[in-house]
């Protein structure tokens, strides 16, 4: 989800003019998503930080099914009503169920199946004690009378105007179905289907979940009744409530088959979003090609406006403030993954925003050419610190960090493209929403990386660790040099990874030109310092690594030109020592080792050589092929008319 925090304080100079702005001038994705997460993460900060996390009464139990009937009251901006939920029993038995709803909120009555309930309300917690003592795999129900304000510092739940009528609209990610409805608020407990039933002043349209059932009326009221028929993460849950104008598109899926897509929009803005809202369609098609079917065929897909400039993957039913191209498709990428399958817990958000924001540059590539998709990739690189698992849940910036969340996690499946090749990359994707054991489910990294491992056949643990759980990037260097094979050459490569914190384990493309053509080799580096051996047919006259930026690393090229001897590394040394240089032209190079009395130790090379940097190898033998001692050595060149020394250490 994005969002940015554009409250529409001026109503009669906004609805004029920010849907010009936004449609004159589209955000670019990388400020877009800077932005946008970031004003997320500011919603929650008085939440206290103990109810984030799933108590231990409530692994106990798994909600199965809600009914949330509720009256909200614009004038007096209260919501009121009944929720009844149902569970079954997890543990060997239970006696109570903790159930979170803030303080704030007023509690007036619980009921179970047997008569009224004994419970006490503190601590943003509800903690019912049950009719009676329930054993493993029963079910019980309880049955919430509750009323109150929404606190209005966590946005979750909010009364609001646009052009005068009333607006009202829900945003709960991550804890915030707490503040307005009493529910386990935990994302890894979906409840199998959910009943919304919302009764509004007439002639506000209440837009929701699923399918709507039955509006009825009295007069003065009007009753909304949704069903969501499908597994749904309480923060997914959401009301969007305004006169809107309503119209629709469809999504045909087969010859004979469509789903309707529902868009709910400010009367004011229909104009503006018509050319925008028309890429919808046509991204549900590619992404169902891409990923699987769209994941709620039998109930809808649709936008319905509410006052962020931003927007949130409410399932079924995105929440726009914005009509962006890529904030349209981000937000229904989510239907798939964040939706169907939601990650187990906020500090596995990756799950949810890096897939989604790689949408976007698949969307791009297939969309605009695949140049385009490198150059939408570049935009959003992050070299710095932090994981992209989330350490601290209850830290909502940790959670929303853009660089991490959203950027870098988006880089892990976009090498993880590269690492296990097209054709296997989309076949994951395609397993991975086909899979039972995750589909309309939760999930973690390792599941995710198991499914990877049993579609591509590879073991994948290093992958996952050192780009989820490991910080920053590999900062590769290399040397190189080559000789004449009798019509092949060979080069002898070295790659270094200087950074400090971790050894990165990752198969690196690497481009030589020649002079018959470009070829790309593939190298599997996992050491500090490691050194290849490669064959091509025409005299090399350039390497490059990653040319095409597949892995979030840093290249150091090598700079040195003109003419210059290198020091030789390592240094000091005990078996083997590689001594770079570099021509500036073709020319006879001598390479040869004195010891410190100035005799003649061993002479490394005597050849032709190409212009560019070079390097040659001492192993510690004189010329005769035998070992010498400990001790420092100097070592010459001499090509064309330049000369140049240095010293060097060995230690036996």
């Amino acid at each position: 989800m994005l969002l940015h925090k554009i409250r529409l304080i001026v109503v009669t100079i906004s609805v004029i003019i920010i849907p010009c702005i936004l449609l004159a001038q589209e955000m670019p994705r990388r400020q877009l998503h800077q932005k946008l997460a970031r004003a997320k993460a500011e919603r929650f900060s008085g939440l206290q930080a103990a109810t984030v996390e799933q108590t231990q009464n409530q692994s106990d139990y798994d909600v199965t099914y809600y009914d949330i009937d509720i009256d909200i009251d614009p004038t007096t901006e209260t919501v009121s009503g009944t929720i009844t939920m149902v569970a079954e029993v997890l543990s060997a038995s239970l006696s109570q169920a903790e159930i979170n709803l803030l303080d704030n909120m007023t509690v007036s009555q619980i009921n179970g199946t047997a008569g009224t309930l004994v419970y006490t309300h503190s601590n943003d917690m509800i903690t019912v004690t049950l009719d009676r003592i329930y054993n493993l795999g029963e079910s019980f129900t309880d049955i919430i009378e509750y009323s109150g304000t929404p606190n209005p510092s966590f946005e979750a739940f909010n009364f609001d105007k646009h052009d005068g009528n009333d607006m009202i609209w829900s945003f709960s990610e991550p804890f915030g179905a707490r503040s307005w409805w009493p529910c386990k608020d935990i994302p890894s407990d979906k409840p199998d289907s959910v009943d919304i039933r919302v009764t509004v002043p007439t002639g506000l349209i209440v837009a929701s979940n699923g399918t709507l059932r039955n509006m009825s009326s009295d007069g003065s009221t009007d009753t909304y009744w949704w069903h969501e028929k499908y597994p749904i993460a309480t923060y997914l849950v959401s009301v969007a409530i305004h006169p809107y104008k309503t119209f629709s598109d469809w999504y045909h899926y087969s010859s004979t088959d469509s789903m309707e897509v529902q868009y709910y929009v400010f009367p004011d803005h229909y104009d503006y979003i018509q050319d925008y809202y028309a890429k919808t369609v046509p991204a549900i098609e590619l992404f169902s090609e891409l990923y699987g079917e769209y994941p709620f065929l039998d109930e809808k897909y649709g936008h319905a406006e509410f006052m962020w400039s931003g927007g949130m993957e409410h399932q079924t039913i995105t929440s726009l403030g914005n009509c962006g191209e890529y904030l349209i498709v981000h937000e229904l990428a989510h239907q798939w993954w964040g939706d169907m399958i939601t990650c187990n817990d906020f500090h596995n958000i990756w799950m949810n925003e890096g897939f989604a924001v790689y949408s976007e540059a698949l969307w791009t590539e297939f969309t605009y050419g695949k140049e385009m998709y490198h150059h939408e990739m570049l935009k959003s690189k992050y070299f710095g610190e932090g994981t992209v698992y989330v350490p601290d849940d209850s830290d909502y910036n940790r959670i929303f960090d853009v660089h991490l969340t959203y950027d870098k996690a988006s880089w892990v499946l976009h090498m993880l493209r590269h690492v296990v090749g097209d054709s296997i990359f989309f076949d994951i994707l395609h397993s991975y929403h086909d899979d039972t054991r995750y589909r309309y489910g939760t999930i973690t990294t390792e599941q995710f990386r198991d499914v990877c491992e049993d579609v591509s056949g590879m073991q994948l643990d290093a992958f996952f660790q050192q780009w989820i759980y490991e910080e920053y990037y590999p900062n590769y260097i290399y040397q190189w040099t080559t000789n004449n094979n009798g019509g092949s050459w060979n080069i002898e490569l070295t790659i270094e990874q200087t950074q400090t914190n971790h050894i990165f384990t990752m198969p690196i493309d690497v481009a030589v030109e020649t002079a018959f053509g470009d070829t790309t080799l593939v190298v599997q580096n996992s050491l500090a310092v490691q050194h290849f051996s490669l064959t091509v047919n025409g005299e090399p006259t350039g390497i490059s690594l990653d040319p095409d930026e597949w892995i979030l690393c840093k290249v150091e090229y090598p700079t040195y030109t003109g003419f210059q001897l290198l020091q030789n590394y390592p240094n000091s040394f005990n078996l083997n020592t590689r001594i770079p240089f570099c021509v500036p032209e073709r020319s006879f190079v001598t390479l040869q080792v004195y010891n410190v009395e100035g005799k003649l130790i061993s002479t490394l090379t005597n050849r032709e050589y190409s212009p560019g940097p070079h390097w040659v190898t001492w192993n510690g033998t004189n010329n005769h092929g035998q070992v010498v001692s400990s001790g420092m050595y100097f070592y010459r060149i001499l090509a064309g008319n330049n000369i140049a020394s240095k010293k060097m250490l060995m230690l036996r």
